[in-house]
């Protein structure tokens, strides 16, 4: 479980949602396919320790060959990270580690769930870890990079996964947001389920900038000379919802309020 760990919370530019693509296309044309990886913010997804983080793969045959067999696997670079608490599940079937999809027949696509945990005694020195997701079909394969984001807590824009407005100000002009943070810390059961846990972590959300605007909260936990906002640990799954003022304190600009970092979105 990762504890007391100071965590900033930027208010700067959008990240938008995105997904990993690769193609492969043999110099004949004749076969192709295509795979997108998507997380729960584009190639990311979050977890803690006991927790899972979770991706969907779609493989798209495009092209006008039929594929006889097609594998998915999952491997990291640190061996404390086994790839055997990769869950990939596809049409009803589950398997570790490594899965058939079987055949895919051209024009057609398979989409496989894949289900990373992060286990006890993973090594989360980053909180950032690449999971290669490697995609085999009659032998020619390629790799796909997923993001396993090890933390107990997650913040997002309410309006996520949509972009928040943008917002033309003028000196005075007054716009209201919200960011949610989110506790999605877990611990294992004695039976190998899985149950919301308190987190001990300090949380702050606070802007990178002076110039131009200042925020405001009526949050019992606002700051409002240093405009920022502490949260000193969460209880189990809990969801803490800051309601923000933006206020412009300059002529005139145009502002969208976003939050950016590996866990934070």
């Amino acid at each position: 479980m990762i504890s007391n760990r100071r965590q900033a919370l930027p208010l700067v530019v959008v990240m938008l949602m995105v997904v990993s693509v690769f193609a492969f296309t043999p110099a004949s044309a004749a076969a192709s396919f295509t795979a997108t990886l998507e997380g729960y913010h584009g190639s990311y997804s979050f977890a803690s320790v006991n927790g899972s983080a979770e991706y969907t793969i779609t493989i798209t045959n495009d092209g006008d060959v039929d594929y006889e067999v097609v594998t998915i696997s999952a491997s990291f670079m640190d061996d404390t990270w086994l790839s055997e608490n990769v869950t990939f599940t596809s049409g009803g079937v589950t398997e570790n580690g490594t899965m058939s999809v079987g055949s895919l027949a051209a024009d057609t696509m398979v989409q496989v769930h894949a289900s990373a945990t992060v286990g006890q005694g993973a090594k989360v020195d980053f909180a950032e870890i690449p999971m290669k997701l490697s995609i085999d079909a009659d032998g020619t394969s390629f790799d796909l990079e997923a993001i396993v984001c090890v933390t107990n807590w997650i913040a997002y824009e309410s309006t996520f996964p949509s972009q928040p407005a943008v917002n033309t100000y003028d000196m005075g002009d007054e716009f209201s947001y919200q960011i949610k943070v989110e506790n999605i810390a877990v611990t294992k059961n004695v039976d190998g389920t899985t149950a919301p846990m308190p987190t001990d972590d300090i949380i702050s959300i606070a802007k990178m900038s002076t110039a131009g605007w200042r925020i405001s909260s009526d949050d019992e936990g606002w700051d409002p000379m240093f405009e920022k906002g502490v949260l000193n640990g969460m209880d189990a799954s809990r969801i803490h919802t800051w309601n923000i003022a933006v206020i412009s304190v300059s002529l005139s600009f145009t502002f969208r309020l976003s939050i950016n970092r590996s866990h934070v979105f």
